[in-house]
């Protein structure tokens, strides 16, 4: 978490941090995320989770509909780091 705090709220950071190590609490063997892995990739999380569930939570969090939350930027690799920006690019 203290290596995304410098690109990505702290809130946001958070929320990313926990959610993840939820997602990757059962995975043998263990796994530690890291702000630059990629989501699709790199860690065994549904594409479900991130594209459809986490837009939804962090938008109930932040007491906005997911709809508001922007397009994700052309060219973005889709690393935790840069999920914590594009949450950052919705309604405060």
């Amino acid at each position: 978490m203290e290596l995304m705090v410098s690109d990505v709220s702290e809130d946001a950071a958070r929320f990313l941090w926990q959610t993840t190590l939820s997602c990757l609490k059962f995975h043998e063997p263990s796994l530690t995320p890291h702000p630059d892995d990629d989501l699709i990739k790199d860690l065994p999380i549904d594409d479900d989770d991130i594209s459809m569930d986490w837009p939804r939570e962090w938008a109930e969090r932040r007491g906005f509909h997911e709809s508001n939350l922007p397009d994700w930027p052309k060219n973005w690799p889709v690393t935790i780091r840069n999920y914590g920006r594009w949450l950052d690019m919705g309604p405060h």
